[in-house]
């Protein structure tokens, strides 16, 4: 089975909680296609902790959890139509790590690697 990243978009926000601890909202939004099909949109909505064992260093570690949405797009009978299937709520879950490269009292940037996974229990496909 061949898998395909078309597409995707992260917004991280948050502020800190301890000289130690982060807080915050991540939103992504991803799109893959698999085996030539049409492009499956899955957008993740979580809360964010990080943790910086050495608050000297850059280095932290990071987990999440929250909801994730899978499928065509949410349906709304006052909205335009949406092709089957439609969109299917998840648990979504994230960790990782990463690096903090330059930062002072009010902006930071990062670099981190993450895996986000959503956990589907049901979604109906266009077959059925």
């Amino acid at each position: 089975m061949e898998r395909r990243l078309v597409g995707c978009f992260l917004v991280d926000a948050g502020l800190r909680v301890s000289p130690k601890v982060d807080a915050g909202v991540e939103l992504l939004w991803v799109s893959t296609r698999i085996e030539g099909e049409k492009p499956i949109r899955t957008t993740f909505v979580l809360g964010v902790g990080q943790l910086r064992p050495w608050d000297h260093l850059g280095f932290f570690l990071r987990a999440g959890m929250g909801i994730s949405f899978a499928g065509n797009g949410l349906y709304s009978p006052i909205g335009r139509r949406l092709a089957p299937p439609f969109t299917t709520n998840a648990l979504g879950l994230t960790y990782g790590t990463g690096w903090i490269v330059g930062w002072n009292r009010r902006r930071a940037l990062q670099i981190n690697a993450t895996h986000h996974v959503a956990a589907i229990g049901e979604l109906r496909t266009t077959s059925g």
